[in-house]
């Protein structure tokens, strides 16, 4: 698995410098795609297992899974693109970018253990569906007003994204823990923990090579080439907010109709 997530990493940092035809990344992607299915092979006729994948023919858990990884990568790779932004774009110093992040983080803080509370009360579907909202407004807050950002602006929208994540991303885990066998409980917390820190690399990975590939072979000055990439990265992520939105809005509907039955 080691082999697997470094040579897809690897690979799809090598997209911002020479694109996704090279053999930078494809040698390092094919390799990741054979290790991959070399683990899964193994994994499920070893005499041992590192985790039993059997619970992935759970269609929740393969829902939940898709989320939670949206969620982790939507939050970790907007985190590095907008001190991007501020710094190449806006002008600002490092120091101004942890500032504006800051009340955002905060906030989230504060957010986690009341989002908890209510799935214990009201269940998992209401702050899960309200947080996934909330999270796919931020994104597309950033992406629509992205030539009117500014230091104030940029605070409130992280903030409002970081309730999102807050209220969605662990009552995911925990919802998802509920759906399977109590034996199983175990290989869902290894098998999220896994994508949850996977999630950030590739998040941070695929940004970063947009950034970079505008700022490479675009055109203009630097602050331009710059916007541009934060847009196709705020784009990104939108896009990755819809669908992890649709994979929630099918998943507590599937729940939904389980109880009935």
């Amino acid at each position: 698995m080691a082999i697997t997530f470094t040579s897809f990493v690897y690979a799809i940092s090598q997209i911002g410098s020479d694109g996704l035809l090279s053999s930078a990344f494809a040698i390092p992607f094919v390799v990741g795609v054979i290790t991959l299915i070399m683990f899964s092979y193994s994994n499920s006729h070893g005499k041992s297992q590192l985790m039993d994948l059997s619970i992935l023919k759970f269609s929740i858990i393969k829902l939940s899974s898709f989320s939670y990884f949206s969620f982790q990568c939507i939050n970790i790779g907007s985190s590095f693109l907008i001190p991007i932004f501020l710094q190449y774009v806006l002008g600002g110093s490092p120091f101004a970018a942890g500032i504006v992040m800051l009340p955002g983080a905060l906030l989230g803080a504060f957010i986690s253990p009341i989002a908890g509370k209510w799935a214990d009360e009201k269940g998992f579907a209401r702050p899960v569906i309200i947080g996934n909202i909330c999270l796919t407004i931020g994104t597309f807050l950033f992406l629509i007003f992205i030539h009117q950002l500014n230091f104030i602006v940029i605070l409130c929208f992280f903030a409002f994204l970081r309730l999102g994540f807050n209220l969605s991303f662990s009552n995911t885990i925990s919802n998802a823990a509920t759906n399977v066998p109590a034996k199983n409980s175990p290989d869902v917390n290894s098998f999220y923990n896994m994508i949850q820190q996977y999630a950030g690399s590739v998040g941070v990975g695929i940004l970063a090579a947009l950034v970079a590939n505008f700022q490479k072979f675009g055109q203009g000055s630097m602050t331009l080439r710059s916007l541009n990439g934060s847009q196709a990265g705020f784009g990104f992520v939108s896009v990755l907010a819809v669908l992890a939105l649709l994979a929630t809005l099918l998943n507590y509907h599937i729940q939904a109709n389980q109880k009935k039955d």
